[in-house]
């Protein structure tokens, strides 16, 4: 008894402890704090993902009555759509046709990492309106629009998102995950480590009995 009784007021004791400390992990500041950085990289994806369709329209109206400069000065235009890049920060412009070739770009070498629309964004622009195209797994979101002054010619621009605030996207959003299936299996986790708390300690009082003894 001298043995037992100290031994279960321990194990009492520490199961208040580990479910006090489990409830505060729970607590309303840390749901705050685990939701809120979820959303702020959450609203910078969405963000740059709106922002994509507001540049293009801006690019659409500076360029879509330059057809003349563009059928008589090839390079002047060039030069325009590098203008466009840099004043609407965009990290790719390029003039496309309906089979997706690429008919002027800014980029030295656009064939090197070129990923060009899908075949059903072309169709979606007959209509006039700006179609939004994203690829998550490229981190990066473009836009391409009909240039109706134009024969034949697309307008396709691309933007790069952070890859660290992309990576930081999906660690949060696992970390979310995690949080709430935890939160909705406390319960569980309490009775578990209660059952392997209390094997644990009577097993380590059944050993200190039976040396004790045998040792007396």
């Amino acid at each position: 008894m001298t043995t037992l009784l100290p031994s279960i007021l321990i194990a009492i004791f520490s199961l208040v402890l580990f479910y006090a400390g489990l409830e505060k992990y729970f607590d309303s500041k840390i749901k705050s704090a685990v939701n809120n950085s979820y959303d702020v990289a959450k609203n910078y994806v969405e963000e740059t993902k709106r922002s994509i369709t507001s540049d293009i329209v801006l690019v659409y109206i500076d360029i879509n009555n330059k057809f003349g400069l563009f059928y008589d000065n090839p390079k002047q235009f060039q030069s325009l759509l590098a203008s466009q890049r840099l004043l609407r920060r965009l990290d790719e412009i390029h003039l496309l046709d309906s089979s997706g070739n690429i008919v002027m770009s800014n980029i030295i070498d656009p064939t090197l990492n070129f990923i060009p629309p899908p075949e059903e964004a072309f169709a979606k622009t007959l209509d006039g309106k700006p179609v939004r195209i994203t690829d998550s797994f490229a981190n990066r979101t473009s836009a391409l629009v009909k240039l109706n002054n134009f024969i034949d010619t697309y307008l396709y621009i691309v933007k790069f998102m952070d890859p660290k605030m992309i990576n930081y996207l999906k660690d949060t959003e696992q970390a979310v995950d995690f949080y709430y299936t935890v939160e909705n299996e406390k319960v569980g986790i309490k009775i578990t480590f209660a059952i392997i708390y209390l094997l644990i300690v009577s097993l380590l009082l059944f050993l200190s009995i039976i040396i004790s003894i045998n040792f007396s």
